[in-house]
């Protein structure tokens, strides 16, 4: 009588964690979460060093999978793409109180995305925002090479970059809810989109003269000859005074 009960209260148990997990990743079962958040932390560093010969964009159609999301090239030379994560398969993204799920899917951007700067033998920097004051829930990440000299971080310019993002907008094909990923390929396409990695303060010295205000994307500077002029924030580089 005993062993029946022990293994009654087995059998619910296994059922309730199930039905827990179920509730906590609707997405593993149904499919929409795919390899893109389904595996676990082993396993994106694995393929992260698997991809180390792969250029940042191959490696983004490698991890980036579920029935979920759809990688786009974007217009340019190439070194320029965009995930769209959609819902289905067990993701809403409508949902008011899914804050949560969307959450996940940016950590799973930015995990993948520092899995991969590491295998590259590089360190991912966090970017500010400096071309779009209206940008919200948007982290920018760009892999540079590590530094050798005591004290540095990181050296050299960036090779590749990510800016991922919780928030949800109409787009893609269906123009139903997505959650839009963007991968810039190259160094080039960083520098050129994002500028340099740096918050921009009044004062600072600067490639096209000397900041005297700030109003993102644009900075009020005073150049060499004495003159006032804006310019775009992405435009700039610091220089010692």
């Amino acid at each position: 009588m005993k062993a029946a009960h022990l293994a009654s209260a087995i059998v619910a148990a296994t059922i309730t964690l199930a039905s827990g997990a179920a509730q906590a990743y609707p997405w593993c079962i149904l499919g929409g979460g795919g390899k893109f958040l389904c595996s676990d932390k082993d396993e994106r560093m694995q393929l992260a060093k698997d991809s180390a010969q792969l250029s940042y964009l191959e490696f983004v159609q490698r991890a980036f999978v579920a029935d979920t999301i759809r990688y786009v090239p974007l217009p340019g030379d190439g070194n320029y793409a965009a995930t769209e994560h959609r819902g289905g398969g067990g993701i809403n993204l409508s949902a008011a109180t899914n804050s949560s799920v969307r959450e996940r899917i940016r950590m799973a951007a930015s995990e993948w995305f520092h899995f991969y700067c590491f295998a590259k033998g590089g360190k991912a920097v966090r970017y500010p925002i400096n071309d779009d004051a209206d940008l919200i829930n948007v982290d920018r990440f760009a892999c540079h090479p590590k530094s050798d000299k005591p004290g540095e971080i990181v050296a050299g310019e960036p090779m590749f970059g990510m800016q991922g993002s919780k928030s949800t907008a109409f787009g893609g094909i269906e123009k139903d809810p997505v959650i839009v990923m963007y991968h810039l390929g190259n160094g080039s396409e960083v520098k050129k989109r994002w500028g340099y990695p740096k918050v921009w303060k009044p004062g600072d010295s600067t490639n096209l003269g000397t900041i005297i205000e700030v109003k993102i994307p644009q900075a009020k500077m005073k150049t060499d000859s004495g003159t006032e002029t804006w310019v775009k924030l992405v435009e700039l580089e610091p220089v010692k005074p």
